[in-house]
């Protein structure tokens, strides 16, 4: 028996593939992590004018109000355009307006920056006291001057802080700058690099670890499978040499049994040989009938039994109902009944089935223990063949009524002795013995007494 050889070692590309899946679901995670780290850096770089504006200008506005309140020119409304002013003179602010409350445009520096509106949704923001920041990396400049065709564009911040004195939550308008993107493109830029440079060392480093890690997890397996498979190979060799020293056991049991079963015949024929010359007519007669009945017999043996061998050999595989051993058994038993002048009698076979082997080698067992019962059998008497369910176990009994087994012979009941019968070896239960251990059967004595004997052969169904 071969192992498939997919089974014997791990594809090398399977290997490398398990590798590059891997190393892509790390490529996407890394991929992932450092758009949603570029995209919150940004966020906080485009916001970060817009907070640092925004206390500068509520600083300004407070100043304001409290110059007008000392100069008794407090109304109770605030020019909001000097706070603009002050403010739209620092670094990179390149146009500043100022809206009402509503939204409303009121004035604008430079006055041609009229172009545009506050967003609803920004709007709302504000009216919460939040300053909004919008970055435009290629913005027209048409916010001046309407009428250009190809205006340039530049990369542009816009800045939208809320007005509102430092004791109130009361809006008093909005101030929106135009402040020059091109810092913040070149900070986008310097960024990018560095989270590219950074997440570029990262994966490198964790395909590195992955890498040396999978593949040498990769070479234990490997070589874990190529023991396992030598193992394998071993286990099977081992077998295939127990079923054949299994097979080789049965065989010789078998050659045992055939050797046992033609012993009484053979005698038989030598006594005729010898004793030929001694009668005429109708006795010699009788001898010669006697003579061709145990050729006969050796003949069915040598025959049941090079077909046992045959199946044995060729592995041959087929079942027979225990009804039909019952059959084969009783016919043959009958037959000796008849010739010894002894009762026979059987009760109903279960309906199960054996496969062939083990049929065979139980009708060989049944034989013997047959032919032992009759050999002990006086005449008159009766021998009985009872079967019994149980479970999954089949009970069978085969009984005789004769003086019994001597106490000498049941201590060695199944190990070869010198038999007392005529023509006997004295191996017959040694063989069925070891026939019942074949099919994992067991044979045991289960009645003894002056009064006859009861052997019992349990088989599983």
């Amino acid at each position: 028996m071969e192992i498939p050889q997919t089974h014997k070692k791990f594809s090398p590309l399977v290997a490398g593939c398990s590798i590059l899946v891997v190393l892509l679901i790390l490529g996407g995670l890394v991929t992932s992590v450092s758009f949603k780290l570029r995209k919150e850096i940004r966020k906080q770089i485009i916001n970060r004018d817009a907070q640092v504006l925004y206390p500068v200008v509520l600083k300004e506005l407070a100043d304001l109000i409290e110059e007008e309140i000392i100069d008794d020119l407090f109304d109770g409304e605030i020019e909001l355009l000097p706070v603009v002013l002050e403010t739209s003179e620092l670094k990179g602010v390149i146009a500043a307006r100022i809206f009402n409350p509503l939204g409303n445009l009121e004035s604008a520096i430079p006055k041609t920056f009229v172009n545009g509106v506050i967003r609803p949704s920004d709007m709302n923001k504000l009216n919460a006291l939040n300053p909004v920041s919008h970055y435009y990396p290629n913005a027209a400049l048409d916010f001046f001057i309407t009428k250009l065709s190809n205006p340039e564009t530049i990369p542009l911040l816009e800045v939208i802080l809320p007005l509102h004195a430092s004791h109130s939550d009361e809006v008093l308008g909005f101030a929106h700058y135009l402040i020059d993107g091109r810092d913040i493109k070149r900070e986008f830029e310097e960024l990018d690099h560095n989270i590219t440079q950074q997440a570029g060392i990262a994966f490198g480093t964790a395909a590195i670890i992955i890498i040396l890690i999978l593949s040498g997890t990769f070479r234990w397996l490997y070589k874990s499978n190529q023991l396992l498979y030598e193992r394998s190979q071993s286990l099977m060799s081992a077998n295939e040499e127990l079923i054949l020293a299994t097979k080789t056991s049965a065989i010789g049991t078998l050659t045992a049994h055939l050797l046992h079963d033609l012993k009484n015949p053979l005698a038989g024929i030598q006594d005729f040989v010898s004793d030929l010359d001694l009668y005429e007519g109708e006795e010699a007669l009788n001898i010669r009938q006697m003579a061709i009945g145990a050729t006969h017999r050796m003949q069915s043996m040598i025959q049941d039994v090079s077909g046992m061998l045959h199946d044995e050999e060729n592995n041959n595989a087929f079942e027979y109902s225990i009804e039909e051993i019952k059959e084969l058994i009783t016919n043959r038993a009958q037959k000796m009944a008849d010739k010894k002048d002894i009762k026979y009698s059987s009760n109903n076979a279960p309906t199960e089935n054996l496969v062939n082997r083990k049929a065979n080698l139980l009708l060989l067992i049944l034989i013997n223990l047959h032919q032992n019962a009759f050999d002990a059998s006086p005449i008159g008497s009766e021998v009985n063949l009872e079967f019994e369910k149980s479970d999954d176990i089949l009970n069978i009994r085969v009984s005789d009524q004769g003086d019994g087994l001597p106490e000498y012979f049941v201590e060695n009941l199944f190990k070869p002795c010198k038999s007392e019968k005529k023509g006997g070896s004295g191996i017959g239960l040694a063989i069925s013995y070891q026939l019942a251990k074949h099919i994992d059967a067991n044979l045991s004595l289960e009645k003894n007494s002056r009064h006859g004997a009861c052997f019992l052969l349990s088989i599983k169904i």
